[in-house]
């Protein structure tokens, strides 16, 4: 199915929606988390950016032809220090494991979303130091299972 918008500005959405973090252009952050989609700024230590990867195929449905996908998300946990970015990686881990069911996402270009399911690919990946700086790397890769309402 085709998207108006990438997978991983609808799952920043909801990530913001479930208290994770704020969007950057909304003004007060929510505990110091912004949330940005595929390139992380160069200030700020703690932050968190969602990026599109590559998805599965799972089939094609003969009499339209619309294929379903499951399509990749990744994301990145930036923090001033390890215990604080771990922690951080585990909030968002819990969360997206536990309370996501048929959830609703609207967007701010008044598309409607609906997430049927965000299924983790694995642990929590810590990456060390990001090169240049003392500011510590993590990643968690999920696959999503999503539609547009509207």
């Amino acid at each position: 199915m085709q998207l108006d918008q990438s997978p991983a500005y609808v799952l920043r959405q909801l990530m913001v929606d479930l208290i994770l973090g704020s969007h950057p252009d909304e003004g007060t952050p929510v505990l110091d988390w912004n949330i940005y989609v595929s390139q992380s700024p160069g200030t700020g230590d703690n932050v968190i950016t969602v990026f599109d990867t590559t998805g599965i195929i799972d089939n094609r449905v003969q009499t339209n032809g619309e294929v379903d996908e499951h399509y990749g998300i990744m994301i990145q946990v930036r923090a001033e220090g390890h215990t604080v970015g771990y922690a951080k990686a585990n909030e968002i881990q819990n969360t997206l494991d536990v309370y996501l069911y048929r959830e609703p996402v609207y967007l701010d270009t008044g598309e409607i979303y609906e997430v049927h399911a965000v299924s983790r690919k694995g642990t929590i990946n810590t990456l060390g130091k990001e090169q240049g700086t003392d500011r510590n790397l993590f990643t968690l890769n999920y696959l999503v299972a999503l539609k547009q309402l509207s």
